[in-house]
């Protein structure tokens, strides 16, 4: 039990998943209490895959899906088994585990293989497909460059993060991770292997930076452009309280105009933690023109909420503290209080039980109807969210959609606020009435940022389970696309999940973990 919690001892296991519930089946499954009484606890297979390969290489992914299609198994492709939805395991499926492919290369002057003399190189890393983002930004730093990658430092970077969007405080700044792919080395549904880039197997590479994972091949690695190293970013951290609900209401009214009005001051991205009465946020400035004071830019942009509860300190209340970093890392770092000798501790905490759903809100809905937006929050907590969760992740760079020709939802391109809604349970509480409640909650709630956001959609990698008209939602008007390129690189199937392009259909979801 020791490290049941430790997300990156997760990812060294085979069958374990980040989000426990993942691997269960209705009440099949193997749930350990909280304390260390679980000796007569049941334990069952569930979604875990009966068997797994372990790939060392290529010839590895070529042999499992040869042999897959050969005797018709279901197929399954798992990195780190991080997917909020379990597409990474399926009951009595043979997994690809691709953990232990850890190779990184920078380069000075990349140019995608294939390509002419005319398409110019730049710098760039190349990680394969079991490579985390710890790992990648540990020797970006070594090297002064940055990448675009998750805040958690337990994802790999090439798998279904980078496949789904994959959003990152870099990303107001610099794109999302699919925005800043080069190439891409994957094994089709056929057993080849291809390479794709902006000059070779165009729609593939297409396809794979927004499509989704699990969806088109199994990506061996992925090279990303790199950038210099950030010059003193800015980091802030806050908690804001209030002594009564409907002080609490005006003040998230104010904060979520604060995400409107940080985009318009500098590339600002960050992390808010929502629930009742209280909000603790992080946020990042990464770069800063010359001249400007750093801390003077960072306390001119939050000064309209400080002044907001100045204003209103007999039942509100701040803390708010701002610091420079010598780097990225160094700022990601101090936000999990990372001590660099126990990797643990800096990526997020797992293996728990929870249902959750999202949903991109618009800029111009957070700056002219805030007040809507705190009020669908405020019900959303009576009803029995735990947390909500927002990423300043989108505008800026994001909204700048010539030049990123891929697959990632249109709806990212018009979004400033990727929002999250969470429910958890215990060990103890672990049973299919259980799931099945905790997920209605969270697509009720999705229901009232739906309404608020007609034509939006939503970030597939952190989707409600259950979300309607998920074509839609997860890749908007790209979806034929899609289907036509999966009709075509994979006729027969191979590969399918829960939600994902030109899957089979799969039941609903009545019990403790994925489908049935």
């Amino acid at each position: 039990m020791d490290h049941w919690n430790d997300a990156f001892w997760r990812s060294d296991q085979p069958g374990a998943m980040q989000v426990v519930n993942m691997e269960s089946v209705g009440d099949y499954s193997c749930h350990l209490p909280s304390s260390d009484e679980y000796s007569h606890t049941s334990c069952y297979q569930g979604a875990v895959p009966s068997y797994a390969v372990q790939a060392s290489g290529v010839e590895d992914v070529q042999a499992a899906i040869r042999f897959a299609n050969h005797y018709n198994l279901r197929l399954t492709i798992k990195s780190t088994g991080h997917d909020s939805m379990g597409r990474s395991t399926a009951p009595f499926s043979l997994n690809i585990w691709m953990h232990y492919l850890k190779g990184v290369e920078f380069h000075d002057s990349f140019r995608p293989e294939g390509c002419s003399a005319d398409v110019e190189t730049s710098a760039a890393v190349t990680a394969e497909a079991g490579v985390q983002w710890f790992e990648i930004y540990e020797k970006a730093d070594l090297g002064n460059r940055t990448v675009v990658g998750g805040m958690s430092g337990s994802v790999s970077a090439p798998g279904g993060f980078l496949q789904g969007g994959g959003h990152s405080p870099l990303s107001p700044f610099r794109g999302l991770a699919a925005d800043n792919v080069l190439e891409l080395k994957v094994v089709t549904p056929d057993g080849n292997m291809k390479v794709a880039n902006p000059c070779q197997h165009t729609d593939l590479f297409w396809a794979l930076r927004g499509g989704g994972g699990g969806t088109y091949g199994v990506v061996m690695s992925a090279t990303f452009a790199t950038f210099p190293a950030l010059q003193n970013p800015v980091g802030v951290r806050l908690l804001a309280t209030a002594n009564t609900n409907s002080s609490f209401q005006s003040l998230l009214a104010r904060f979520v105009e604060l995400q409107a009005s940080l985009s318009d001051a500098g590339f600002w991205a960050g992390y808010s933690y929502i629930s009742f009465n209280s909000i603790g946020a992080s946020y990042l400035l990464p770069y800063i023109s010359s001249g400007v004071d750093p801390k003077t830019a960072a306390e001119s942009a939050f000064e309209p909420l400080k002044n907001f509860i100045d204003a209103h300190e007999d039942e509100l209340s701040l803390g708010i503290r701002y610091d420079t970093f010598q780097s990225f890392r160094a700022w990601r770092n101090f936000q999990y209080n990372c001590d660099e000798g126990d990797k643990s501790t800096c990526t997020d905490s797992t293996g728990r039980y929870l249902a959750i759903a999202s949903r991109l809100l618009p800029k111009d809905l957070l700056k002219d109807d805030a007040d809507a937006v705190a009020e669908a929050f405020m019900q959303i907590l009576s009803d029995g969210v735990d947390q909500i969760i927002g990423h300043l992740v989108a505008g800026r760079a994001v909204s700048r959609n010539k030049g990123y020709d891929n697959a990632v939802n249109p709806a990212w391109r018009k979004a400033l606020w990727h929002v999250i809604v969470i429910s958890r349970w215990t060990s103890e509480e672990a049973c299919a009435a259980t799931e099945t409640s905790r997920r209605s909650v969270v697509t009720e709630a999705n229901g009232l940022l739906r309404s608020l956001t007609p034509g939006s959609g939503c970030y597939l990698n952190e989707a409600d389970y259950n979300e309607p008209d998920w074509q839609f939602s997860f890749f908007g008007t790209n979806y034929d696309r899609l289907q036509a390129i999966k009709q075509q690189v994979d006729p027969h199937g191979l590969f399918h999940c829960r939600n994902c392009v030109e899957s089979m259909p799969l039941q609903s979801q009545v019990s403790c973990g994925t489908w049935i």
